[in-house]
């Protein structure tokens, strides 16, 4: 097990107990059978300070690693590491997930969430990011964030349908991002639906979510819907455009 932590010293980092400076060693990558592994060495010598190793053989001195970004989200400031400067990492990619759910029932003046079990044809995460697994929660339909490091950003692409039963419905859209006391709603949609009753109006939205804080990656992302009066949602799903910091 290799614990790296902060320094008592300025401008420092402590690998097992040892001092080293901080912007003299970089993060590498080998991949072992499939998985890939971390490694850091000096960043002009090239001599190894730590061969590869998977996460869990990292510790902050307390716990193991159960992810390579939640280990690099701690050796990044600590190192002076950039993970955008790892020509050796995909950090842009894509992850779309197709919805399968169908018809959702929406009650007048009531938030619901969207969801997104990923089951449809189009799902497609072929050209993620390499180290993103996965960021939406089949099983209730929420972003999640976990394979994001902090300084990191995504534009989520949503395509839903409502269809209301009131000619002239409000509906208003709305992420709740954060976790207990730090939850934060951001409506960043809300409109007149005002072409008929029991018409689809299909709504592809975008929207920027970025990794500023703990509170924020710690906790979910949930897509919210309202409408001022009763009708139906069909999600088709979202696109998820991704940049690793």
């Amino acid at each position: 097990m290799v614990t790296i932590q902060a320094s008592s010293i300025a401008n420092m980092f402590n690998k097992d107990g040892v001092d080293y400076p901080t912007g003299q060693y970089t993060i590498f990558y080998e991949e072992i059978d499939g998985v890939l592994e971390v490694g850091i060495r000096d960043l002009h010598t090239k001599e190894v300070l730590v061969h590869p190793q998977p996460p869990n053989q990292y510790s902050n001195g307390v716990d193991p690693y159960g992810s390579i970004a939640s280990l690099l989200t701690d050796l990044s400031p600590l190192l002076g590491f950039n993970l955008a400067e790892s020509a050796a990492l995909k950090t842009h990619g894509f992850i779309d997930y197709n919805d399968t759910t169908g018809s959702v029932s929406l009650a007048d003046d009531t938030w619901v969430d969207v969801p997104n079990n990923g089951a449809g044809a189009f799902t497609n995460k072929t050209y993620k990011p390499t180290l993103v697994n996965e960021l939406i929660d089949v099983s209730t339909g929420y972003l999640d964030f976990t394979d994001l490091t902090l300084g990191s950003q995504i534009i989520v692409r949503n395509d839903f349908t409502i269809t209301p039963n009131t000619n002239n419905s409000l509906l208003e859209v709305r992420y709740v991002l954060g976790q207990g006391a730090g939850e934060y709603a951001l409506k960043f949609w809300s409109e007149r639906l005002d072409s008929g009753s029991g018409i689809n109006y299909q709504r592809v939205i975008s929207f920027p979510i970025y990794m500023g804080d703990i509170n924020t990656k710690g906790g979910p992302g949930k897509l919210q819907v309202k409408l001022s009066t009763n009708g139906t949602l069909v999600n088709a799903g979202s696109y998820i455009n991704i940049q690793l910091r």
